[in-house]
């Protein structure tokens, strides 16, 4: 099985966690999720992304929306900040992305879940996350996820 565009046995448990209960929803790219940052529309939706879920944050604009002690999280894919706990721009950059879901431990994992389970008890989940890889990863060799199911757990 090839998962998330090849990017390690870690990340397939990952990408595995973060489309489960999320088929019939709406599709968000980075672009169209930096729109619900609490700033940038009318309605002032706040929407933030973890492990491929996007949830509406908006109730929480206090903490969520501009000035809030998480705005740095507002319409972006919070999954690696959430992970290793790093709010650097580099940890929101879609184009990092791929290199920050391979430098994932399995305890990064276990991390975003737990976030992802608090979240999801406070929170709707409005859409999924699908997050954009460059074209220079093409001709990267696929991942043998045979190679070790001890390390994807």
């Amino acid at each position: 099985m090839r998962c998330l565009a090849r990017v390690g046995l870690v990340a397939c448990a990952c990408a595995a966690l973060l489309l489960q209960g999320c088929a019939a929803l709406l599709e968000f790219s980075p672009k169209q999720l930096a729109e619900f940052d609490g700033a940038a529309r009318e309605d002032k939706k706040i929407y933030v992304a973890v492990m491929g879920r996007v949830f509406d944050v908006s109730d929480s604009g206090y903490m969520y929306g501009p000035g809030g002690s998480y705005s740095v999280l507002a319409g972006k894919d919070a999954t690696l900040a959430l992970a290793k706990m790093d709010m650097s721009p580099s940890s929101f950059d879609p184009k990092q992305l791929r290199e920050g879901l391979r430098s994932m431990t399995p305890e990064h994992v276990e991390s975003v879940k737990g976030w992802v389970g608090m979240l999801s008890g406070k929170y709707e989940i409005v859409g999924r996350y699908i997050p954009e890889f460059s074209d220079d990863d093409k001709d990267e060799p696929a991942v043998d996820d045979n190679a070790s199911d001890a390390t994807a757990e």
